[in-house]
């Protein structure tokens, strides 16, 4: 889920990728990208401003969204593999929520917890225990927006100790608790 605000009348696309594909495509360590904002100039280069001409050159969202997959489709096509070992690790916490502990994909790789940080902060941006945090996190939210939330039991099936874990961590990542975070989410912007 995405907030953008401004001040006066904008237009945008936006792109989701997993961490791997961001790695890939961009060629840099994405803990240089993590908790940033980069202007896309520095990512792509010469390629951004010309996208960006090309984009606003199409009179719909539909010839834009056109041009955007042939773009990224000539790119990924240059891209660097994923680097297998960390691209398993990163998608074992994410079928989990975050759930698995971090010792075991490090056993099950036959790494130190060490290097197993070190190939997350390179291809992921986060350590993994960061990762498998942010995963829980998104794991509440998302249990908590299928219905009338009942804190304790979203807290267990989230992966958290008791309701009071989850609180504080809702309270760590997006700076409120559960309800406020709910109300700000729902709350109609001016």
């Amino acid at each position: 889920q995405v907030l953008t605000e401004h001040d006066g009348v904008s237009c945008g696309m936006q792109i989701d990728l997993s961490p791997h594909a961001a790695r890939s495509l961009f060629r840099v360590p994405m803990d240089s990208l993590a908790r940033r904002f980069v202007p896309l100039e520095d990512l792509l280069g010469r390629r951004a401003p010309l996208l960006v001409e090309q984009l606003q050159g199409v009179p719909d969202w539909a010839g834009r969204f056109g041009v955007l997959d042939a773009a990224l489709a000539s790119w990924f096509a240059d891209a660097e593999p994923p680097q297998p070992d960390v691209a398993w690790a990163y998608e074992t916490l994410r079928a989990t929520h975050g759930r698995v502990r971090i010792a075991r994909i490090a056993e099950q790789l036959g790494w130190s917890r060490k290097r197993l940080v070190a190939g997350f902060r390179e291809h992921v941006g986060l350590p993994p225990k960061a990762v498998a945090r942010v995963l829980r996190f998104a794991r509440a939210v998302d249990l908590a927006e299928r219905g009338e939330p009942v804190w304790g039991r979203i807290a267990r099936e989230a992966g958290y100790y008791d309701q009071a874990h989850l609180i504080n961590e809702f309270r760590a990542i997006s700076g409120c608790t559960p309800g406020t975070f709910f109300q700000d989410v729902a709350a109609p912007t001016s």
